[in-house]
């Protein structure tokens, strides 16, 4: 079936003329109503180019702007047309929006499949994201596998929002994990817990590594021992639903009393599975996230570490066109400031009557 700007409109409960404007990255149109329309167009098929048609309307005109990618994938179901404020990269997306409408820079986003990913290191091939599209530079969201990083480098200047690629020398924009973790473990400890354990879900990048890192050394810094028995899904295995909640049960009887985890939807996960099991939060248990995104499901926020999520959209804008301006300039790793947000999900130890 052909996908028009119609057809995006229905999906979307908008008129024509609002789609049309938004996937202009027009700054009338709000920043969060443009990122909807730009993640719609890429999960229905619509492939705008940059002359401002559709992939069906060919056009000789060069485009008169910079024409940057955006390239996130697809994974564990998500849909970016749905995401909404619990995903952090709507935000992201959403901060990479009104930086491109503001800088007058075109905007193409990529949701890239597992299906897709031959196609996307093979430029050439006719099915090619890349084909017929003049891109500038891109901008990577979430974590991507380290091919296509490496490929997409190879092309064009790249900027990397959060996610670090070994061996490849890409500016990266990211949140200033350290301070953040180390201000919760200290609010975590101030309450009286010492066995602290941390917990991430199913997909692994840097980043996990990176808050990782930061949990280890924030521990360390108070002499608090690191026990691994108390960690889970950092080392890349995998943990079906039902039996991660009967390890944290177990984990958190034989006196586990907080469990940080890596991001907020981890969090609200974790929060659902000691419920189920019977535990109060943060009654029996602490709970803490990462991120700053909106509670789930109705739940109580998380205590957590909030992220600049919009500005890390922005500043990774700013980067790549200051990368593409100046090519032979050093790599910079940009860390901007988050801030611990004190939820409903934490308190004092209870003391065994």
């Amino acid at each position: 079936m052909s996908v028009n700007q119609q057809t995006i409109a229905e999906k979307l409960d908008l008129s024509v003329s609002t789609v049309s404007r938004a996937l202009r990255n027009d700054r009338a149109i709000p920043a969060t109503t443009r990122a909807r329309v730009i993640r719609a167009a890429s999960d229905l098929g619509y492939r705008r180019r940059p002359d401002g048609g559709s992939t069906s309307q060919r056009s000789a005109q060069a485009p008169s702007k910079t024409v940057i990618g955006v390239f996130a994938p697809v994974v564990g179901g998500l849909n970016w047309s749905a995401a909404g404020t619990h995903e952090a990269g709507h935000f992201m997306l959403t901060g990479i929006s009104a930086a491109t409408a503001a800088r007058g820079v075109y905007m193409l986003f990529h949701g890239v499949r597992n299906d897709d990913l031959a196609n996307l290191l093979l430029p050439d091939n006719p099915d090619s994201a890349l084909r017929n599209e003049s891109l500038a530079g891109a901008v990577l969201l979430y974590s991507h596998p380290h091919p296509v990083a490496e490929r997409l480098f190879e092309l064009m200047p790249c900027v990397t929002i959060v996610d670090r690629y070994s061996g490849l020398k890409m500016d990266c924009v990211g949140e200033d994990a350290d301070s953040g973790i180390d201000a919760m473990v200290q609010h975590l400890c101030d309450l009286g817990h010492k066995r602290i354990g941390f917990v991430h879900g199913d997909s692994l990048g840097e980043w996990v590594v990176d808050r990782f890192a930061c949990y280890v050394k924030s521990l360390t810094r108070r002499g608090i021992p690191v026990d691994p028995s108390i960690v889970l899904g950092v080392y890349g295995e995998r943990v079906a639903i039902k039996q991660r909640a009967d390890w944290l049960l177990d984990q958190t009887k034989r006196g586990a009393t907080a469990w940080m985890c890596s991001n907020d939807l981890t969090g609200y996960e974790v929060c659902r599975a000691l419920k189920a099991k019977g535990l109060s939060i943060p009654g029996d248990v602490s709970v803490t996230g990462f991120d700053g995104v909106e509670p789930v499901g109705g739940m109580p926020p998380l205590t957590t570490v909030s992220a600049p999520l919009v500005e890390l959209g922005e500043e990774a804008v700013d980067r790549l066109l200051f990368r593409i301006a100046n090519p032979t300039d050093s790599i910079r790793n940009i860390q901007l400031a988050c801030r611990m947000t004190v939820g409903q999900t934490t308190a004092e130890v209870r003391v065994p009557a």
